[in-house]
């Protein structure tokens, strides 16, 4: 679904964060089921604390958001698990809990609107840093049927795996025409970034692969505040989303890793 420039309140910014995140569905299902699963236990405050840190650091590695972009007025989200499914034979967490955050920035309005045009004088999408730890490795899915196949980006030190826009590559196949390179410039695209353990990285090799996961990524964990993985997303106009991805802080987020789990990967 390709998202609307404009939007209003923390809520729907919500909403839509939620719909829209790695393995939305499965996620939401697991979410309630944790609600009624008597092997699902409260995480503590002080180790929702720990990851709530955590984002903020992974967030902090982030790139300025450039012109002519500003950021949205209460248009953020920060959500961390209060349950997490628990194993009381072993006395271990199953998976360990999980936090998400967004960041939405707008096209600066000017006196004339051509600030916040693209190239072929159409409204630029918004832009939106997205960052999950601990979520199941999933390929973005935000611009659903509109989206092209899947594929992966050159980053160093890092997996990352690019969506756009159908045509925006100038293969539109049979389902639509070659966008225009002013098209293209401001085509909706989405670049997602995977750190973690081997089983994380080797995961979405295999999706890309069009293979399917058998099973959670994660082992059991002594603390539930533990961040096995980190999924930094990068949402906008095609050639802003290119530019700013090689920018972000990949040993940065590495440390936010290694911080919580006392080792590199």
């Amino acid at each position: 679904m390709i998202r609307s420039v404009a939007r209003t309140g923390a809520l729907v910014a919500l909403l839509t964060f939620l719909g829209t995140g790695p393995a939305c569905g499965t996620e939401l299902a697991r979410e309630a089921a944790k609600q009624q699963d008597p092997l699902s236990k409260e995480v503590s405050q002080k180790e929702r604390g720990q990851l709530i840190a955590a984002i903020q650091r992974a967030m902090s590695a982030m790139p300025t958001a450039p012109a002519p972009y500003e950021r949205a007025p209460d248009d953020s989200t920060l959500e961390v698990d209060r349950r997490a499914f628990w194993d009381p034979a072993t006395r271990r967490w199953t998976a360990p809990a999980r936090a998400t955050s967004e960041r939405v920035f707008l096209p600066r309005a000017a006196e004339d609107d051509s600030a916040s045009d693209g190239p072929d004088g159409s409204d630029l999408p918004a832009l939106e840093y997205r960052v999950y730890l601990n979520h199941e490795p999933e390929l973005p899915q935000g611009l659903a049927s509109a989206g092209g196949a899947p594929r992966q980006f050159p980053l160093p030190g890092a997996v990352a795996v690019e969506v756009t826009l159908i045509g925006a590559d100038g293969d539109g196949g049979r389902v639509a025409l070659p966008l225009s390179p002013e098209g293209a410039y401001a085509a909706p695209t989405a670049i997602r970034i995977y750190l973690g353990n081997r089983e994380m990285e080797s995961a979405v090799r295999h999706l890309l692969a069009g293979g399917q996961l058998a099973g959670s990524i994660f082992p059991g964990v002594a603390h539930a505040g533990e961040v096995h993985s980190i999924v930094v997303e990068i949402y906008g106009p095609k050639r802003v989303v290119e530019g700013l991805a090689p920018a972000v802080d990949v040993p940065g987020l590495r440390k936010v890793l290694s911080g919580s789990l006392g080792k590199e990967y």
